[in-house]
């Protein structure tokens, strides 16, 4: 079902790496996810820039992005434009873009069956760059019970190894329905507008998009609620019990990523 939106989604996905030098030594990492939302600009989630993955803690003062495609070749330096603490979204300028021409948006509802690799390019020996893609938003959340995916690199591990930086990215979908939409009284006083779904997301998800069967996004993933179900007694096994783990995970909606994007000075397509 998310096949051909995987394959859209992943051309717009990013690994972010941040750390912390002192002395010209890196001290500290910390590392999520991010999607390319209008030409060259980078959206994560805010937590993630910061030490620890703390907001009250500094912000990294390294940060660096690799393209999915691109994963394995050099990462590329990306400088931060906006941040909004309490909605938990970061807005990133791309410093060196992946690809050098002029980027579009996705095509939506394409199938992989029928994508030309030759798109972009031409027959000779200095063939033209492909785009470099963005990926469009929703304008309005879908209903509760829309099946959804998410892509980006939870899991991922970062440290040092021979005295180099290791930033291990494996890219991984994960998929569920959508639950609830609702209003959220944020840290400054502020409502926003947030997603859940009924799904418990893999460590290190935050910065994921959130997006339909046709590619677009309709939210990023910020957060996940989890509690212990009460113990249940296993058949045939009265001396043990089990607990199960409920689990909603929240995501900060496209119509409030869109705002916090016009708040930054930054008008993306509708």
């Amino acid at each position: 079902m998310f096949e051909a939106a995987c394959l859209a989604v992943r051309e717009s996905l990013y690994g972010i790496l941040c750390q912390t030098d002192v002395g010209g030594k890196p001290v500290s990492f910390g590392s999520g996810t991010g999607f390319l939302i209008a030409p060259n600009l980078c959206l994560t989630a805010a937590h993630v820039l910061h030490q620890d993955g703390q907001k009250t803690a500094p912000i990294h003062n390294r940060i660096q992005v690799i393209r999915a495609p691109e994963v394995g070749k050099a990462m590329h330096m990306a400088q931060l434009l906006g941040l909004d603490d309490a909605l938990d979204l970061a807005l990133l300028r791309l410093e060196q873009p992946s690809l050098q021409n002029r980027p579009t948006r996705l095509p939506i509802q394409q199938d992989p069956s029928k994508i030309d690799p030759t798109i972009g390019s031409s027959q000779g020996e200095n063939p033209a760059p492909q785009q470099v893609p963005f990926l469009p938003l929703h304008t309005e959340v879908p209903l509760p019970g829309t099946p959804c995916g998410s892509l980006g690199y939870p899991l991922s591990t970062v440290g040092m190894k021979e005295q180099q930086v290791a930033f291990t990215l494996i890219e991984r979908f994960q998929g569920s329905y959508i639950s609830s939409r609702r209003l959220e009284l944020l840290s400054d006083g502020r409502t926003a507008s947030i997603v859940e779904t009924d799904a418990l997301m893999y460590g290190g998800s935050s910065g994921c998009p959130g997006f339909t069967t046709d590619g677009r996004v309709w939210g990023l993933h910020f957060a996940t609620i989890t509690e212990q179900a009460r113990a249940i007694q296993v058949q045939n096994t009265p001396h043990h019990n089990t607990t199960a783990r409920l689990a909603i995970s929240l995501w900060v909606s496209s119509t409030e990523i869109r705002s916090f994007v016009a708040r930054c000075g930054v008008e993306i397509p509708t």
